[in-house]
């Protein structure tokens, strides 16, 4: 899990989302999270990198990078663009 860089709690904040989590894994509400989590597509997956790039590289240079593909590895997804040149670029884990 990510450090949580907050304020002087930080410590505490990061130690209580660890307890949630695995509270929530652990219990019977997981199950009605789907199978790949609360992500549940490639394209849903694909919307939100594209969300979060767009304001870092701006709306040309993401456009530039389509195709986009999603690939689900252990739960997580990982989101790739396309340079010009075929080779795959941009990933958001």
């Amino acid at each position: 899990m990510a450090k949580v860089i907050a304020n002087d709690h930080s410590d505490k904040m990061q130690t209580w989302a660890e307890e949630y989590y695995n509270q929530f894994k652990s219990s019977t509400m997981s199950k009605y999270v789907h199978k790949s989590g609360v992500i549940p597509d490639e394209k849903t997956a694909i919307s939100i990198a594209v969300s979060v790039w767009k304001p870092i590289y701006g709306d040309e240079q993401i456009e530039k990078q389509k195709p986009y593909q999603a690939f689900l590895i252990d739960g997580n997804w990982s989101v790739l663009g396309t340079l010009p040149n075929g080779e795959l670029a941009l990933c958001l884990n």
